[in-house]
């Protein structure tokens, strides 16, 4: 039974160790416009940047927004 849970101590050790630990820039979010035009992404829903946004604002990872082409505001950012 020590043996056992021994082992499973370890196991949890190594595997969290192992596991990359997400960057600040996975877990940051950011809002996003859906309209056909927009090509940024704001650092707060409520920045003048968004002000004229004809579809809905989505919030998102900084990588997810990174990845359909958007880019920093240089507003807020």
């Amino acid at each position: 039974m020590k043996k056992l849970l021994l082992l499973a101590v370890m196991a949890m050790a190594f595997t969290s160790a192992d596991m990359p630990q997400p960057t600040q820039e996975q877990t940051s979010y950011v809002y996003v416009c859906t309209g056909p035009s927009a090509k940024r992404y704001h650092r707060t829903a409520n920045c003048s940047g968004l002000s004229r946004c004809s579809g809905e604002i989505v919030k998102m990872t900084v990588s997810e927004a990174q990845k359909k082409g958007k880019t920093p505001c240089q507003r807020c950012h």
